[in-house]
């Protein structure tokens, strides 16, 4: 029997008809697609750390620091009327409470008053 040669001088016996990339991958193009989803990766994952801490936060304060007792919002209250009204604490010695925003104009006007005086001696 006699060996019939069907196939190209470029063909090895081995092909049988199977065809292949002959041709290099793009190592730059695959290069900056890695680079691109790495970039996508390291964003993704620093907006959701991002977005976690606020929402942290928010619970925090919803659960821990808005709630506030009956006792310290009377104290508050309390020491509100005390810092902004006027009162008479003892009439013997005559010592008078008077507001706080009142009692800092006093002083500043005393201090202003002692300079001046001060400066023109």
């Amino acid at each position: 029997m006699e060996y019939e040669h069907n196939h190209t001088p470029s063909e090895t016996p081995h092909d049988s008809g199977v065809d292949y990339e002959k041709k290099d991958v793009n190592i730059l193009r695959v290069g900056i697609a890695a680079l691109l989803a790495a970039i996508v990766v390291v964003t993704t994952v620093l907006v959701v750390k991002e977005a976690f801490i606020f929402e942290s936060e928010d619970q925090i304060d919803a659960v821990v620091l808005k709630p506030q007792s009956v006792t310290l919002r009377e104290l508050r209250a309390t020491e509100d009327s005390e810092l902004n009204s006027y009162a008479v604490i003892d009439s013997t010695t005559g010592t008078y409470r008077i507001p706080i925003d009142r009692a800092m104009e006093l002083m500043a006007d005393e201090d202003f008053q002692q300079r001046t005086e001060a400066g023109a001696k």
